[in-house]
């Protein structure tokens, strides 16, 4: 198998680009998304030091949010879930306190961020949930 130098650079182009519109496409299920979003730059025919502003366009409504876009801890490696080969919908997220009861039943410092997303399955739709956690400094 050849090695695809414009699918490597393109896909590091792309992981900035989803940073940048406050998702990610790291997330283990976030291949067929990537993909997609190849083939549709293929398709453009516009050159991959045009594909930047081209991402940036594509990628702004992708990862959608319920009230607000999550605030992750770690900007730099958010972990956008992904379900059915696009990006679940953030809900709401939560910071673990460092009192009593986070440090005996919880994490203190850990923030959990909920998504959901409906998963076809058999002719049938389901809601799904998942989260994803990232600590802060220093725990």
């Amino acid at each position: 198998m050849a090695l695809d130098r414009d699918r490597i650079r393109f896909k590091g182009k792309a992981l900035s680009a989803a940073i940048r519109c406050g998702g990610s496409i790291e997330h283990d299920d976030a291949g067929p998304f990537f993909d997609n979003l190849y083939a549709e730059w293929q398709g453009s025919g516009l050159s991959l030091d045009a594909s930047e502003g081209w991402l940036d366009e594509r990628l702004k409504d992708a990862f959608k949010c319920v009230e607000r876009a999550p605030e992750w801890v770690d900007e730099e490696e958010p972990l956008w879930p992904f379900i059915d080969g696009k990006p679940m919908v953030f809900l709401a997220q939560c910071t673990m306190k460092d009192d009593e009861l986070g440090r005996e039943e919880l994490s203190p410092g850990e923030t959990a961020y909920l998504f959901g997303g409906r998963k076809h399955e058999d002719g049938k739709v389901r809601m799904t949930y998942t989260t994803v956690s990232q600590f802060a400094p220093g725990y």
